[in-house]
């Protein structure tokens, strides 16, 4: 009861900040998708499907966007291939929905029209929005390290929960193992399946690395390192290999446009990975 007050307190807190500065609200936001799907958090309110904490705040900060982009001169200048896929994508996802909405012998014995409209829908759209209101946004150097803050503080956030919530001894269990482990504990103390956390937190790791330029603080930037190999690890208990395929193929694209030296560095770093953490190299052959 005391957790959900505090959840309420801080909604309500960021839904009416985000009418004096929405960027900073956004940012709020984007550090709850931590928490968005833990147990006791409340999927719905008032019994309305979709209607969550979540969705009404990036409601309300969406709102606060479209009455402060004239006050802010804000003009959308995102490249036009950009747009045109973006409007693409959107059309898929229409075009899929609408077909699986319209066709009644689609919809499973626990699915209701509105729970179709709520997760296939809303719950697909809301994502590229928040990526696009963070773009439309960060147009200064403060509000680039604002942003990157938040995100990676979601991510820092999941990867040390995933650390807490399995145990020690799991980096040392078969793969099956740890992955029937990681199922039961991760799905009901933190929410998420433990593929989309894993999926997550694939390119988390190297977030961290890539935002150090922006860290003026030296103690600060050199604990980044030591906070992205905790990520990969947190990731390895997930048992996802999705995921661990994402970090080696986010790290190819890296080291082969900006940083030569994870052709170095990165082969190492999974040779550990591999022999202090059996379970990964049970997953991923």
């Amino acid at each position: 009861m005391i957790r959900l007050g505090i959840l309420w307190f801080t909604v309500i807190f960021i839904g009416a900040y985000a009418w004096k500065d929405w960027y900073r609200g956004l940012c709020g936001l984007v550090l709850l998708i931590g928490i968005l799907e833990y147990p006791d958090v409340p999927k719905s309110i008032f019994g309305v499907t979709g209607l969550n904490f979540f969705n009404l705040l990036l409601l309300n900060v969406f709102f606060a966007w479209q009455a402060q982009r004239q006050r802010e001169k804000l003009t959308w200048d995102m490249p036009a291939h950009m747009n045109v896929l973006l409007l693409l994508y959107f059309g898929v996802i229409l075009v899929g929905w609408y077909r699986m909405f319209s066709d009644p012998g689609l919809m499973s014995a626990t699915e209701t029209k509105g729970s179709m409209i709520a997760e296939y829908l809303i719950n697909t759209l809301k994502w590229p929005v928040l990526a696009l209101l963070l773009f439309d946004g960060c147009r200064s150097r403060q509000r680039l390290f604002e942003g990157a803050a938040a995100l990676l503080g979601a991510y820092i956030f999941l990867g040390f929960m995933v650390i807490k919530v399995m145990p020690l001894g799991s980096a040392l269990m078969d793969g099956n193992e740890l992955q029937r482990l990681a199922l039961r504990l991760l799905l009901s103390r933190i929410g998420y399946h433990r593929v989309t956390l894993s999926m997550m937190l694939g390119g988390a790791c190297w977030a961290i690395i890539a935002v150090m330029p922006l860290i003026k603080d030296r103690r600060l930037r050199l604990l980044m390192p030591c906070i992205a190999l905790a990520i990969v690890y947190a990731q390895t208990l997930t048992g996802g290999r999705a995921g661990y395929m994402t970090t080696g193929a986010v790290g190819l694209v890296l080291g082969a446009l900006r940083w030569r030296k994870v052709f170095l560095i990165g082969p190492a770093v999974a040779l550990l990975i591999l022999m202090f953490v059996p379970a990964a190299a049970d997953r991923l052959m």
